[in-house]
C-alpha cells in the first residue's frame, strides 16, 4: 500500500512511536483461548509489502471478529491503537478502534508481502525504478483506486510518541489496552467513585481495603487497594481528580462485586504509584450508557443500568432497621426523562441523607440496579455513582419554544482580537493600536463580537439567556460588524434593530451550566443558559 514509506509504518507501530489512521489489509485472524478470562483475537496485517503478526484486538472489539466483520483480505484503517511490551520483551499492538473501509470480496489479496521481521533483517530495500512494474499492478483492477487513495492520504499519518509521564519513561496507555500480560504501563484517569475504607476479620487474619472507579477516554476500570496501600493512597485520592497510575496488578474482574464495564480489575501493590495530574481538561468526567426510562420495562430484572432524568419529586428521609439490627437511611425520588415516563429511585445511606432534590435538579445515576418492585424501580447501591446537574451533554442541553420579550442592548458589543481563532477582548492603547493579552500582540484593527442578554418566555415562565455570536446575529438579523458601525454612526437605527427583534418566537437549543459567582452561601448559584442554534418558526 505505502510505496513511499517502506518499513516506516510497521516500525512505528512495533516501536510504539505512534501511527495515526494507518490503512492496512487484514491477512489472517486467529482466536486465542483466554482460559478463565475472555478470549482474544490475534491479527496479522499487511501494508502490501510486509506482514506483521503482532496485532491483537482489544476485548471490546471481539464482536467484530465473532460477527465476521473482520475477515482475511478486508482493508482496514487503524483509528486508535497502543503498543505494549510483554514480559519476554516482545511487543504487541493492541487495536482499540478499527474501521473496515473495503470488504474482503472487493479487495482480494494485495501484493506479495513478506514477514516484516525478515524484511527488517535485510535492511531497507531500494525503491522501484519508474520503468519497473509496481507489485500491485498485477492485482485486480478494483485495488487500483484503493492504492491511489492510500498513497495520497497516508503522507501525514506518522505521528509522534505519546507523552512521557512524570518521573519516568513509561508512555501513557489507555485503560482499554490494559491486560495481565503487561509489565510496564501508566494510565491517566479520573476518579469517578471512591468507596469508604472497609475492614475484615476471619481465620486467616484481619485487614482493610478500599475501592475506586476510574475512567479515561477509552473506558473504565475498578481499582482496589489493601492494607498498606490504603494507608498510602486513600487520603491522596479525591473523587473528580485526575491521576497518573502505574504498576498495578491486573486480574479477571469479579462481576459479583462490580458493575464496571471492563473484563479486568486492578489491584494496587507495593510498586504502584499514584501521582496527581494538573492538566486534566481532556479526561472525561464519567462514562455512561444511559437507558431511557421508557425502555426499562424491556430490561431484565436485576440488570445494572445508567439512567438520567429530572427529579420531579422526592420523599422525606426515613430510617429502617435491617435483619442484622443495623439502622440505615432511605429516601425515594421520582425521575422523568424525555420519554415522558417516571421511575422511582431508592437512595440509601449517606446518599439518601445528603440528597436535597429542591429545584427539580437533573440527576444522573451510574450502575443503578433494576427491580420489578411496583412495576419497574431502581435502587442506587454503594457501587452506584449519583451526579447532580452533571456537566455532560445529556444533562446540559434542552430545546424549548419561547418568545423574546426583552433584549438588553447595553454592552452587547465588544472589540475583540482580529485573529481568526481568538475572541479575547482587546485593550485600546490610545495610539491607534489594540492589544490582545491572550495573543500578547498589538493590532491596528479589531473585530466586533456579540454577547446578547435576552429574556425569553413561554406559557409557564420567563428566563434570561446569554446569546453569543451566531445566536445573537440570528435573533437581530444583522452581523456584528454592521451593528458595530451602526452603533457608532446611527444610534436610532441601532435601537430600531433591537425593537424589531422583540416578540419574535424561536426554537431555542440551550445549554445549562451552573456558575458560582460568590463563595458566600448568601449569594445563590446562578444559571447561565447559552443559546446554541436558533431557527425561525
Amino acid at each position: 500500500f505505502f510505496l513511499f514509506f517502506p518499513f516506516m509504518i510497521f516500525q512505528a507501530l512495533a516501536n510504539g512511536s505512534g501511527c495515526n489512521e494507518a490503512v492496512l489489509q487484514l491477512v489472517n485472524i486467529r482466536k486465542i483461548d483466554g482460559g478463565s478470562g475472555p478470549s482474544r483475537f490475534r491479527v496479522m496485517m499487511s501494508d502490501g509489502r510486509h506482514t506483521l503478526s503482532s496485532f491483537m484486538l482489544s476485548t471490546q472489539l471481539n464482536y467484530m471478529a465473532e460477527e465476521n466483520l473482520l475477515v482475511p483480505n478486508c482493508v482496514c484503517v487503524l483509528k486508535r491503537q497502543v503498543t505494549n511490551m510483554l514480559k519476554d520483551g516482545r511487543r504487541v499492538v493492541i487495536i482499540l478502534e478499527i474501521d473496515v473501509i473495503k470488504p474482503a470480496d472487493a479487495s482480494g489479496k494485495i501484493g506479495d508481502p513478506i514477514p516484516y521481521s525478515d524484511a527488517q533483517s535485510r535492511g531497507p530495500q531500494p525503491a522501484p525504478v519508474p520503468e519497473s512494474r509496481p507489485p500491485l499492478q498485477s492485482q485486480n483492477r478494483n485495488n487500483e483506486g484503493v492504492v491511489r487513495n492510500l498513497k495520497r492520504d497516508f503522507a501525514k499519518k506518522i505521528t509522534s510518541a505519546l507523552p512521557d509521564t512524570p518521573g519516568g519513561s513509561s508512555k501513557i496507555v489507555p485503560i482499554a489496552s490494559l491486560n495481565p500480560y503487561q509489565s510496564k504501563w501508566t494510565i491517566r484517569a479520573r476518579v469517578t467513585n471512591k468507596g469508604s475504607i472497609r475492614t475484615w476479620s476471619n481465620a486467616r487474619g484481619e485487614g482493610k481495603l478500599f475501592s475506586m472507579e476510574i475512567v479515561d477516554e477509552s473506558g473504565e476500570i475498578r481499582v482496589t487497594g489493601f492494607n498498606q496501600e490504603v494507608d498510602k493512597f486513600f487520603s491522596l485520592i479525591e473523587v473528580g481528580k485526575v491521576y497518573y497510575i502505574s504498576k498495578g496488578s491486573l486480574k479477571i474482574a469479579n462481576k459479583q462485586y462490580t458493575s464496571v464495564k471492563n473484563d479486568y480489575e486492578m489491584t494496587l501493590n507495593g510498586e504502584s504509584t499514584v501521582i496527581p495530574c494538573e492538566d486534566s481538561c481532556d479526561v472525561p468526567m464519567v462514562q455512561c450508557d444511559f437507558v431511557s426510562i421508557g425502555d426499562l420495562e424491556n430490561r431484565e430484572k436485576d440488570a445494572i443500568i445508567d439512567v438520567i432524568g429530572v427529579c420531579k419529586s422526592v420523599d422525606e428521609l426515613t430510617r429502617l432497621t435491617t435483619k442484622s439490627n443495623r439502622e440505615v437511611s432511605k429516601r425515594t425520588m421520582s425521575l422523568m426523562d424525555m420519554s415522558g415516563k417516571l421511575v422511582t429511585v431508592t437512595l440509601w445511606g449517606e446518599e439518601a441523607e445528603k440528597f436535597d432534590g429542591s429545584g427539580q435538579p437533573i440527576v444522573a445515576i451510574k450502575s443503578a440496579k433494576l427491580s420489578d418492585f411496583g412495576g419497574r424501580s431502581l435502587s442506587a447501591s454503594f457501587s452506584s455513582t449519583m451526579m447532580i446537574n452533571p456537566d455532560i451533554p445529556e444533562a446540559d442541553y434542552y430545546s424549548c419554544i419561547a418568545t423574546i420579550v426583552f433584549l438588553r442592548k447595553e454592552n452587547c458589543l465588544y472589540q475583540a482580537c482580529p485573529t481568526q481563532d481568538c475572541n479575547k477582548k482587546v485593550v485600546d492603547q490610545q495610539n491607534g493600536m489594540f492589544r490582545c493579552e491572550k495573543c500578547d500582540k498589538e493590532f491596528p484593527n479589531f473585530k466586533y463580537r456579540l454577547i446578547l442578554s435576552a429574556n425569553i418566555a413561554d406559557y409557564a415562565d420567563n428566563q434570561w439567556v446569554t446569546c453569543f455570536q451566531d445566536g445573537a446575529e440570528a435573533i437581530l438579523g444583522q452581523n456584528a460588524a454592521y451593528l458595530g458601525q451602526l452603533k457608532d454612526s446611527n444610534e436610532s437605527a441601532f435601537d430600531e434593530i433591537f425593537q424589531q427583534a422583540n416578540f419574535n418566537t424561536f426554537i431555542f437549543r440551550n445549554r445549562v451550566k451552573l456558575e458560582t459567582y460568590n463563595v458566600s452561601k448568601t449569594v445563590p448559584t446562578r444559571c447561565t443558559l447559552k443559546l446554541i442554534p436558533v431557527y425561525f418558526m
